[in-house]
């Protein structure tokens, strides 16, 4: 995709609304712990079939002028951090009833069927299966209160007065109801979660990439370098940044040898594994229709003038690479790659790169990685300077409509990576063909064209989100031609995987509704650095499947335009073809 239509003309993306703070309670047997003390018991950390399991421990003595100190250090904040020592007389409480009732905790009592996970016993283990089902339990409440809960804030609710005859020790004992229950719960719920994290630290993973600084010596020698840091001009703050940068980017690098051979191999999954499956056929336990990461435009929206950096000034000539890693496989899933002898040249009025990924679909159940690493290409290729490298994790962030804006900057350059999240199921399509012109006859695509897809409003929206997934745009091709085959008259995409939802007609029905609509433009001539002119249009909508191949014509210009296109689901892991 070039982000030519992907955000400029049809962009302003909704800035989403930031997710509170995740929280849920734990349920489970087992005694309660006082803050500051070692948990217990040992949580097993299970590794793959034939590894030895690891017990980790609480190294912590549980003095609170010690975690004081090491605050800083772990990221804490002092306020959240003292409100856990607040709770001692509260834990205090809870154990002394949980020795009265034989070990067992008022939970387990009232509900004597449920399955009980007694973390008292030296050989309890918590399955990595029970971590993500908390997780995704928190990752509904979340949601729940983000589109439910916080545009109705400030709750307000009338309560009524209580009886004449209540006294004031019924009411006490009474469990309270309305604003006042709800705030008693929210309370709890906070205090448990941090009594949670505290507990889970001593078995958290560390990644080789991680520096911890604990020690006073280092905290001062931190703000010492960050008081001469500001003492220098805007040039050498650049150059510091950018040294930090790559430096923090090789560890992200190294940190991923535990999950892939090498940072820079590439996905070899394929976006229609399963599409010659008959659906009775796909194996469900391997594929899924899970949520995907749709990628619409990657602008470079920004470079600092003033800075007088070499070589930053328009137009730039880019090259480098940006790229995405899901669960799948850990792989750099390509979103844009050229050489330096391929540099893309990037202007004020075409400001985006030109997309030629996801090869295949993005699976957003969990975190995704992103990476850019962009360089200006120079007379020689020592004179070449980085202008951005940077990483970041996308974890979902809940918006009516899943557009969200990633902004990646430093002192250089302000980039802007548009996309969507898909939250209902989706299938990929793959877009084999899209052309096939007589030989002979007059192309359409004389002076130039686009292809393009969208996905139509949901139910309770009245218009469309205003983007677009770009396939193929003539501008940001070479010399502005569309490139078509001479033989077969088909077009040469940019990208061809998109993802696509899955919707019912009806709540009973399997009847999948029309959720892909396809444009294709012919342009006019008009001048190369004025925006272009649409001689012919057409758009047609298309019914998903859930795999397999489907045909499609349309007719632009008084030419017949046909489009191939398959669907697979998306494998859940590339463990399966390896």
């Amino acid at each position: 995709m070039d982000g030519g239509g992907g955000g400029g003309e049809y962009g302003n993306l909704n800035d989403p609304i930031p997710s509170p703070t995740r929280s849920a309670n734990a349920d489970g047997g087992g005694e309660d712990v006082v803050e500051g003390s070692p948990p217990p018991f040992k949580i097993r950390k299970l590794g793959a079939p034939g590894t030895s399991s690891i017990l980790a421990e609480d190294p912590s003595d549980g003095k609170i002028g010690e975690q004081m100190d090491s605050m800083p250090a772990r990221g804490g904040h002092v306020d959240t951090e003292m409100s856990e020592f607040k709770c001692g007389e509260v834990a205090d409480e809870d154990l002394r009833k949980d020795k009265m009732n034989g070990g067992k905790s008022s939970q387990q009592i009232k509900n004597p069927g449920e399955v009980e996970m007694d973390l008292g016993k030296p050989n309890s283990i918590i399955s990595e299966q029970e971590i993500k089902e908390l997780c995704a339990q928190m990752d509904e409440m979340v949601a729940f209160m983000n589109y439910r809960i916080v545009p109705s804030a400030p709750l307000i609710c009338s309560s009524s007065s209580r009886s004449s005859k209540e006294t004031k020790d019924e009411h006490d004992k009474a469990p309270q109801s309305g604003i006042d229950g709800i705030l008693q719960r929210l309370a709890d719920v906070r205090r448990d979660m941090s009594k949670l994290k505290l507990e889970l630290t001593p078995f958290r993973h560390k990644y080789p990439y991680e520096k911890v600084l604990t020690s006073s010596e280092e905290r001062e020698k931190r703000l010492k370098s960050r008081q001469e840091y500001e003492k220098m001009d805007n040039k050498e703050k650049a150059r510091r940044q950018m040294e930090f940068d790559a430096s923090d980017f090789e560890g992200y690098c190294q940190g991923l040898t535990s999950f892939v051979e090498h940072f820079e191999f590439i996905t070899l999954v394929s976006p229609m594994h399963f599409t010659h499956y008959t659906p009775r056929q796909i194996p469900h336990h391997l594929a899924t229709y899970g949520t995907t990461l749709q990628i619409l435009s990657f602008k470079i929206a920004n470079i600092d003038l003033d800075l007088k950096w070499p070589l930053l000034e328009w137009p730039l000539q880019v090259y480098g690479v940006v790229a995405a890693r899901d669960n799948v496989d850990r792989r750099r899933n390509i979103l844009f790659l050229r050489g330096r002898g391929n540099f893309q040249e990037i202007t004020q009025e075409k400001p985006f790169l030109c997309l030629t990924g996801p090869s295949r679909a993005i699976l957003a159940k969990d975190h995704v990685d992103l990476e850019v690493q962009l360089k200006l290409k120079g007379p020689t290729e020592s004179e070449d300077r980085v202008l951005i490298t940077k990483r970041c994790q996308y974890s979902g962030y809940h918006t009516d409509n899943g557009l969200y804006t990633l902004t990646l900057n430093n002192r250089l350059c302000t980039t802007e990576l548009s996309l969507q999240q898909l939250y209902c199921q989706s299938v990929q399509a793959t877009f084999l063909r899209v052309g096939g012109f007589v030989k002979g006859n007059t192309s359409p695509f004389i002076h130039g064209g686009r292809v393009a897809c969208s996905s139509p409003p949901h139910g309770g929206q009245e218009t469309a989100p205003p983007t677009q997934v770009v396939l193929l745009d003539s501008r940001y091709c070479d010399g502005g031609k569309m490139p078509i085959g001479e033989e077969d008259g088909y077009l040469d995409l940019s990208r061809h995987v998109v993802s696509v939802e899955l919707r019912r007609v009806r709540d009973v029905s399997e009847e999948l509704e029309e959720t892909l609509n396809v444009f294709i433009e012919a342009y006019s001539d008009s001048p190369p650095d004025s925006p272009p002119k649409v001689s012919a249009k057409a758009d047609f909508m298309v019914k998903p499947q859930y795999c397999g191949i489907s045909e499609h014509e349309c007719v632009l210009a008084g030419s017949t335009v046909k489009i191939t296109i398959a669907w697979s689901p998306i494998l859940r892991t590339n463990k399966v073809i390896l």
